[in-house]
């Protein structure tokens, strides 16, 4: 969570600088081809780094080289494919700039792919200190690099070259940190192996992460590269917002891994972390709202006002995400993909012909949030599918922080016109109000707040 709390410091500052910069209309064609890029990059890496972090027993340097050998393969295949489909993308969107920007991010593909198999490495050993460093570093080189270039040239390509620095920085401190030198090889029974489990993982999560297309796709078709623009930032904010969802889950992940055999320590982790994500994620995003007014206004600029009329929808799935995406972790580690697969077809298909609908009824970005909201139902599935394979769990202080937490939403939503105090002072008083009257919310407290202090107290 330190990590994930620098980092969104280091983004926050990248992310306002190239914003202010560029405008909404330039940041639009960032997004737009970002997120084409981000999607074929998900795809290209086939589970084969998953397949790295939960292969049970010790791994050899035989087994490290052919997941090094079919990265690099693949991301020259995805790259070419890329260069190819330019003009394609540009045809969609009518703007010749998006070939370019596309062909460009074909290059840092390849090198993407082969940083992710040193972060898995380390990932696996647990050694989230070394892991943490190399993500940090390359993030701190990228808004370096952009932040200079925009700065001194106004220009969008260096978004492009600071994304080019971070994937260099995480290869080769992921190398180094890792002690798994770059060795590619061949070995068709290994190669296999690691894509039979890979494409098992993978292809429940490409359904997901099509998510992440709907607003360049949909949104920046149907309404313009600003529209994609502003839903970008909410969501970008969403994201930075929610660091904490992101660094809980990423070691929920490991360690439901090691509790496989052990039902009932495995029922009290879930117990557990449902209640901690949603309280934790909860919490921020309420807070943050009260003061997004003013943030937005004075560092970003009157004209990016409108990512508030989506940012609360956001927040909410969010929110409902961060409890709901234990009970996918979960089936994973069981081998359940088949199972996954279906909640997020289910989601997908609410979610992308929600805001396919909406936005052609209203014409606006608030689509996008009707879109997110109307997605919660397919959460019943994912919850029904955990029961029939593993057992109940007892929900009752995470669904009552997640009704709690949209009520919040939606009180502080109505007095984002109001002065900073009184906004302030609302949110203050439902956060007090949602910690006092549920008891394992003040015991999670206070658990913490023990631990902050006793940590604190062994550095000195």
């Amino acid at each position: 969570m330190g990590r994930q709390l620098f980092g969104i410091v280091l983004s926050l500052i990248g992310m306002l600088v190239t914003t202010r910069l560029l405008g909404p209309h330039k940041y639009g064609q960032v997004v737009i081809v970002a997120g084409l890029a981000g999607y074929a990059i998900n795809i290209g890496k086939l589970g084969l780094d998953v397949y790295l972090i939960r292969f049970q027993g010790d791994l050899d340097q035989r087994q490290v080289g052919v997941t090094q050998g079919l990265y690099l393969v693949t991301g020259f295949l995805f790259a070419a494919a890329m260069v190819t489909l330019g003009p394609v993308v540009s045809w969609w969107y009518s703007d010749p700039l998006l070939c370019d920007l596309f062909r460009a991010y074909a290059i840092i593909t390849p090198l993407t792919l082969m940083g992710s198999i040193p972060v898995a490495l380390l990932d696996r050993q647990l050694s989230y200190k070394q892991a943490a460093m190399t993500e940090l570093w390359g993030q701190l080189l990228s808004v370096a690099f952009s932040v200079a270039i925009v700065w001194t040239t106004r220009s969008l390509w260096g978004v492009v070259i600071g994304t080019l620095a971070q994937a260099l920085t995480t290869l080769v401190l992921g190398t180094c940190w890792s002690k798994m030198p770059f060795r590619p090889r061949w070995n068709a029974l290994e190669a296999k192996a690691q894509l039979r489990y890979g494409f098992g993982y993978c292809a429940s999560m490409w359904i997901w992460q099509a998510r992440d297309l709907v607003n360049p796709l949909l949104v920046g078709k149907l309404l313009g590269p600003e529209a994609a623009a502003f839903i970008a930032m909410a969501v970008r904010l969403a994201g930075l917002v929610g660091f904490a969802k992101t660094a809980v889950w990423r070691v929920y992940m490991s360690y439901l891994a090691r509790l496989a055999d052990d039902r009932d320590k495995m029922m009290a982790a879930m117990e557990s972390g449902l209640s901690h994500q949603v309280l934790v994620t909860g919490v921020s995003f309420v807070a943050f709202l009260a003061i997004s007014p003013d943030l937005i206004q004075g560092v970003l600029g009157q004209r990016w006002m409108p990512v508030l009329q989506v940012f609360p929808f956001i927040a909410a799935g969010v929110i409902a995400n961060s409890g709901f995406s234990l009970y996918s972790s979960a089936l994973y580690i069981d081998g359940k993909n088949h199972d996954v697969s279906l909640f997020h077809i289910a989601h997908i298909v609410l979610f992308a012909s929600s805001v396919w609908f909406f936005t052609n009824q209203v014409g606006s970005i608030a689509a996008y949030g009707f879109g997110e909201v109307a997605a919660l139902a397919s959460y019943l599935v994912i919850r029904q599918v955990f029961r029939k394979r593993f057992f109940p769990v007892r929900e009752g202080v995470m669904l009552a922080n997640l009704a709690f937490f949209f009520t919040a939403l939606v009180l502080v939503m109505q007095f984002l016109s109001e002065p900073l105090w009184l906004r302030l002072a609302i949110s203050a008083l439902l956060m007090l109000v949602i910690l006092c009257a549920v008891p394992r919310n003040r015991s999670n407290c206070l658990m913490v707040v023990n631990l902050a202090r006793q940590r604190f107290a062994g550095n000195l």
